[in-house]
């Protein structure tokens, strides 16, 4: 009876641990952002590890908690990333005040969903222990899978007007149109990560 509440628990750290990053990730300091950020993308690695019976070395730890990009062969991606970032704070400061704290909610969000579903559909290995090079290909493969939704272009949706008669008034339509089409991003945006990170592990 207390296994699944407590499971149920565990499931529910990572929607606040990705506030948690946001919220560091926003702080207006020179390295504080980074530092804290990369402590709370370790808890969210070595919590869901945990969750799965598996230990993480100080080393694999260190490469999935890192900041989005910084391994090695990423790195030029990263300078490109962080230096697009600034010019669009400078052009538009209200967004440039939200922008880095949203970027890294959403890479520890990432983190910690492609990171389970590794382990729950891609891991075979039966180790107990995930060391530095295996956490190097989930990286690789993360980050990658984030790199393609930011450099996708929204998609059009594939259903065709509905044939019901539209009593809504011109603004209604609008409005509503508006509204369905922010409230569909979240999902397609998910799906689009998930494909683009399972084609890392497919033979």
């Amino acid at each position: 009876m207390n296994a699944p509440v407590a499971r149920d628990r565990a499931f529910s750290r990572l929607p606040m641990l990705t506030i948690f990053a946001g919220a560091a990730g926003s702080i207006a300091l020179p390295w504080v952002p980074n530092a804290l950020t990369t402590r709370v993308r370790g808890a969210i690695a070595e919590d869901i590890a945990s969750r799965k019976g598996l230990s993480l070395t100080p080393e694999a730890r260190d490469t999935l908690s890192a900041l989005a990009f910084e391994q090695a062969g990423l790195r030029p991606i990263s300078r490109i990333l962080r230096f697009s970032a600034a010019r669009v704070a400078l052009r538009f400061l209200p967004l440039g005040a939200v922008l880095p704290g949203t970027l890294a909610a959403f890479s520890a969000f990432a983190l910690g969903h492609l990171f389970e579903r590794y382990l729950t559909q891609h891991r075979t290995s039966a180790a107990t222990r995930i060391d530095e090079e295996e956490a190097r290909r989930i990286r690789t493969a993360l980050d990658l899978a984030v790199l393609h939704i930011l450099r996708a272009r929204p998609a059009s949706s594939s259903k065709g007007d509905s044939k019901s008669e539209d009593l809504r008034d011109a603004v209604t339509q609008l409005v509503d149109k508006v509204l369905l089409g922010a409230a569909t991003v979240p999902s397609l945006v998910l799906e689009r990560l998930e494909a683009a990170f399972d084609e890392s592990f497919i033979a």
